[in-house]
């Protein structure tokens, strides 16, 4: 018998890149998983929401995930409504009805709530400060699930990446497949981290949940290591690339942010996080995602 048989567990936001990833992982364990896409459930419609109240009761879940995001930052900015909608007015009401239901909430955040001043890495406690309307549309939803559901978990990450949707890896891949030049942003950093990773995170939190044992609620950072420039990224994702195919010939350039046109958004310059409360209170390390991106590409699945 598996440690998560009838486990009940609702994902809300199937059809993303950690939604996906998730799905794939939990298979392995043996949860009774239902999973929301947007088909099911149009987070943007707010009469929709007593329908998700109705999913909720009737499932009765041991635990609500949310990994359902609007994270196109530059589309956020013209469709405000819809990214207010989906990271935070939803959220708030998936909080709201769980805890009526006291059931844990486990919600994924980004590194976008920070303004990317701070020379360091962020950590949980630091004052957030989002600089456009994804990152402030996330802060949001945090602040209401914070104030709404007291056993919340709310993991902050960054530059999520997978085999799934449209990511930097992918972009760069089809930029080589293409022999397509590129300048990249070199002076914004993070910690790229594989929607792999934060599935197995999660995983983590959800045991604990199912045995019983003691959790601290709360905010923690999960992100990927070593923390790199964008620019520096890319070399890593052609480097692989060239590993696996030789033919590969493209060049890649670095620019700064005031140089690039790519976007006209303010985005923070060091959204690097600090990963110590998850790796000594949960035991969860920062994600390898030199070693995650390695596999995909040699998979070919990117």
């Amino acid at each position: 018998m598996k440690m998560f048989d009838n486990f009940r567990v609702l994902l809300i936001g199937a059809n993303g890149q950690v939604g996906k990833s998730f799905i794939k992982i939990a298979k392995k364990h043996g949860f009774k998983l239902l999973a929301i896409s947007r088909d099911e459930w149009d987070l943007t419609i707010t009469k929709n929401y007593s329908d998700f109240e109705k999913i909720l009761i009737n499932f009765n879940p041991d635990v609500l995930i949310n990994a359902a995001a609007y994270t196109n930052v530059d589309r956020a900015e013209i469709d405000q409504d819809e990214a207010y909608a989906v990271n935070y007015i939803s959220v708030e009401k998936m909080a709201e009805f769980s805890a009526a239901m006291s059931t844990p909430f486990i919600h994924i955040s980004t590194d976008y709530v920070f303004d990317g001043e701070k020379n360091q890495p962020y950590t949980e406690d630091d004052r957030c400060n989002p600089l456009n309307i994804y990152g402030k549309s996330k802060f949001l939803g945090d602040q209401a699930v914070i104030k709404k559901n007291p056993r919340h978990i709310i993991i902050r990450t960054s530059w999520v990446f997978s085999e799934y949707g449209k990511n930097f890896p992918k972009t760069i891949i089809n930029a080589i497949k293409s022999n397509q030049n590129l300048s990249v942003i070199s002076d914004q950093v993070g910690g790229p981290t594989s929607a792999i990773c934060i599935s197995k995170a999660i995983i983590e939190f959800l045991r604990k949940i199912c045995i019983g044992e003691s959790i601290e609620w709360g905010i923690y950072n999960f992100s990927g290591y070593p923390n790199v420039s964008w620019y520096e990224f890319a070399l890593e994702v052609e480097s692989i690339a060239k590993r696996v195919n030789d033919n590969v010939k493209i060049s890649i350039d670095k620019i700064s942010s005031s140089e690039s046109n790519f976007s006209k958004t303010s985005r923070p310059k060091n959204t690097t996080l600090d990963n110590s409360k998850i790796t000594q209170t949960i035991m969860v390390k920062p994600c390898q995602w030199k070693k995650e991106l390695k596999d995909l590409i040699e998979r070919k699945l990117i």
